[in-house]
């Protein structure tokens, strides 16, 4: 044991000289989000429906949503606009810095104590949106993975189960295609692996970022033909579709 948590300290600190954290808010030593910068990141708040974004008296999907994305509820974290969060994540998918998750943890934490009404779901379980096999093993770990456990983490009463889901369709990344042509993609890149443990259950879906929502409607309906009573979904961030209305550069 003494030689095993000497090989993990020597490891870390080779790859603290090698790879150095510094905040990417401030530059702080030690922290990719210190505290001061964690906290201007906003939870989201608008009033609107986080799938078509028109108003509404509070965050929630319209019934018209509701209805064609095959999902109950649809909750948000915060803004994918906010620039150094938009960094963080980036940092986090494509730079492999998996341990990053936790410096999120403040962020999560205040949003589960802003939305104590999801104790409610305390018999559900945490779906994360599983990569195509490939892009797993090139990046050696789940984005959508981790942030569920981190989620559970502050709602231990709901589990996580990323093997519920599996992507077997290489969709590949669909930052340029527009709406139709990502719920094109999208049909049949799913399959329910258990479907016996999911008949009337209560599933939450876990992703990163919401833009169109496409990937998470074709989870939804592959859930919904296994026989899941009831199916949510929970994203670390929206990207506004304004943005893309307009062609806006979000990189």
């Amino acid at each position: 044991m003494m030689l095993k948590d000497s090989i993990k300290k020597t490891t870390q600190f080779l790859l603290d000289i090698l790879f150095p954290i510094n905040c990417l808010g401030c530059h702080k030593e030690g922290e990719w989000l210190c505290k001061k910068c964690i906290q201007s990141i906003p939870l989201y708040q608008k009033r609107i429906c986080p799938w078509c974004e028109q108003k509404q008296p509070r965050l929630q999907l319209c019934q018209k949503c509701q209805t064609e994305s095959g999902l109950d509820f649809l909750k948000v974290i915060t803004n994918y606009q906010n620039p150094l969060f938009q960094e963080f994540l980036h940092d986090l998918k494509y730079n492999l810095a998996w341990q990053m998750i936790d410096d999120l943890n403040p962020l999560i934490k205040n949003f589960t104590h802003q939305n104590k009404g999801l104790t409610k779901f305390s018999q559900s379980v945490f779906v994360p949106i599983p990569l195509y096999q490939k892009r797993y093993r090139e990046r050696g770990f789940n984005q959508s993975e981790l942030i569920a456990k981190s989620l559970s983490q502050h709602m231990p009463r709901i589990s996580v189960n990323p093997k519920i889901l599996k992507r077997i369709k290489n969709t590949g990344s669909q930052m340029k295609l527009s709406r139709k042509e990502r719920l094109v993609n999208m049909k049949d890149a799913f399959s329910c692996l258990d479907k016996i443990s999911v008949i009337n259950q209560k599933v939450i879906l876990v992703d990163d970022v919401l833009t169109t929502g496409s990937t998470i409607k074709e989870a939804a309906l592959t859930l919904r033909k296994a026989g899941c009573r009831s199916v949510g979904a929970l994203v670390l961030a929206k990207e506004e579709l304004i943005f893309k209305r307009k062609n806006v550069s979000l990189n």
